[in-house]
């Protein structure tokens, strides 16, 4: 597998899928901008892949979907996460930010995290 099947293996982490099989219009693209737009010409559109990528958070998986090292080849698995966060950005379905209200009160299993002292910091006195 080669950097020009790059666009396969993001549309697979993106969508969970072979969303871009090799010989799809697009599927040798390498860009981020290239491959949103193959994966748009593909069907795939922002709601469609929002939609994926919320089911997986919501049953706990992660997303951008990790791809097997045997399926990636010679790409990295950091290169192909910083493309498929590319190519989300490009389709406008990067993570959703949480925030927490920090006026909000502090939860029984927050209020004991505050209270654990790392090993590292010993004992002061």
């Amino acid at each position: 597998m080669s950097e020009a099947e790059l666009a396969g293996l993001v549309a697979r982490s993106l969508t969970g899928e072979d969303a871009l099989p090799s010989g799809r219009s697009g599927a040798d693209a390498t860009q981020p901008a290239r491959i949103a737009d193959a994966l748009r010409a593909a069907g795939w559109t922002t709601d469609r892949i929002a939609a994926v990528r919320e089911a997986a958070i919501q049953a706990g998986h992660p997303w951008p979907f990790p791809v097997p090292a045997d399926l990636r080849g010679t790409v990295g698995a950091a290169q192909l996460l910083t493309a498929s966060w590319a190519v989300a950005g490009e389709l406008s379905v990067g993570a959703e930010v949480r925030l927490r209200d920090s006026s909000m009160p502090l939860s029984t299993h927050d209020r004991a995290l505050l209270q654990e002292r790392p090993p590292h910091h010993g004992n002061v006195g």
